[in-house]
This record gives structure tokens, sequence and C-alpha cells, in this order.
């Protein structure tokens, strides 16, 4: 066996494991693209919260991608904790906008630190949305924010 023998082979069982890792990363970024359907309940220590029958990777993963998209910031995470710590600046109107825009929209959160944790409740994982001293959100909060959080849990992205 010559060295360009060797490796040939070892170039084919390179690419071999690299095609299926590529396939492993493509199901799992389509299974965190897809979403999954989240309903308002509890979590384990009664606190107003999402629960959702995904997987816990899966919605670790898709958290920051839906707060992203609600104007939050990411400032640090807790593994152990299962936390993001968030920071929320609402953006200014431009000039124009104010001119033209005739209605106001309604502001979902008020500017500062915010926390969110996954958790378990059961068979079910439960998302706790948290002020910046780590107090739940109270439940008519989480009521109003549903639809977005909802719309936004459930769509690719």
């Amino acid at each position: 066996i010559t060295w360009q023998e060797s490796a040939d082979m070892m170039n084919l069982l390179l690419s071999y494991y690299d095609g299926r890792i590529r396939i492993k990363q493509a199901k799992r970024q389509s299974e965190i693209m897809a979403g999954f359907k989240v309903e308002l309940g509890q979590d384990s220590e009664g606190n107003a919260s999402l629960l959702t029958t995904a997987s816990e990777k899966l919605v670790w993963d898709k958290i920051p991608k839906v707060m992203r998209e609600l104007g939050f910031q990411i400032i640090d995470t807790d593994i152990r904790q299962k936390t993001y710590f968030l920071e929320y600046k609402e953006e200014e109107e431009g000039f124009f906008a104010s001119l033209f825009d005739e209605e106001k929209q309604q502001k979902l959160f008020e500017d500062g630190a915010y926390q969110i944790s996954a958790g378990e409740n059961g068979d079910r994982r439960s998302l706790t949305l948290k002020n910046g001293e780590g107090q739940a959100l109270e439940a008519n909060i989480l009521v109003k924010l549903y639809p977005e959080l909802s719309r936004l849990f459930g769509d690719r992205r």
C-alpha cells in the first residue's frame, strides 16, 4: 500500500464522518427553525409561565432567537440555572415615523433588566419571564404577551 492510497482512504473516511455530522447539524437546525407550540400555565413554583412539550435543548436554543425578535439584548446566560439575563430598551422612533405613523404601538415591556428561565414541570418544559430581581411577571402581563410569544416560538426562525 502506497502513501497516496493511505491518504485517499483517510480522506474517504473523514469525508464520510463529516457528511454525517453535517446531516445531524442540518436536522437539528431544522428542528430549531420549525418552532413549537406553547401554552399558558404555571411552572413548578406556581408562577405564570409558558408550557411546552418540546425538548429541553430545543427550548434552550430557541429562546435567544425569540427574545432578540422582541427587542431584547442577551447580557449573560447561566446554564446551571437555565436562565438568560436580558436587557430591554425600546428603540426610539425616527422623526419621519412620528409624522406618518398614525397609531402608536402598545409597549410590551418596560425598559430594564429581565430574565427568562427554562424549567421542568412534570413531562413538560416551562418558560418563566422574570423582572431584573428574579420575580416572575404577573399572570395578567403574561396573558398580554402570550399572542406574540406564541407566534414567535411557533414560527420558523
